[in-house]
């Protein structure tokens, strides 16, 4: 059986539909800081894209997230998202 990548189908009006997808759900500074250090630790993702991407600060040398630093990124990260049309996932970044 072939894999379909679209579905149509009629929804009653205001039914909200959220799905999964490679990227993760919701923005990607609210994960769990350990859970992003656990990532850095498997090699998953390095600390500077950890610092980036998440918000998280990693002391490399005690692989030990830094609390204060990460908060004042995550901070930053949640400012420039509402600045952005006031849309909760209009999170956006250049590369």
């Amino acid at each position: 059986m072939p894999f379909r990548s679209k579905v149509r189908t009629s929804l009653p009006a205001g039914t909200e539909v959220t799905l999964p997808g490679g990227g993760g759900y919701g923005p990607p500074w609210e994960r769990d800081p350990e859970l992003v250090l656990e990532d850095v630790r498997k090699g998953y993702v390095s600390a500077e894209r950890a610092r980036r991407d998440y918000g998280v600060a990693i002391d490399i040398e005690r692989l030990a997230v830094l609390e204060h630093e990460t908060r004042a990124l995550r901070a930053k990260m949640g400012a420039a998202e509402t600045q952005h049309n006031g849309r909760r996932f209009a999170y956006r970044r250049n590369r």
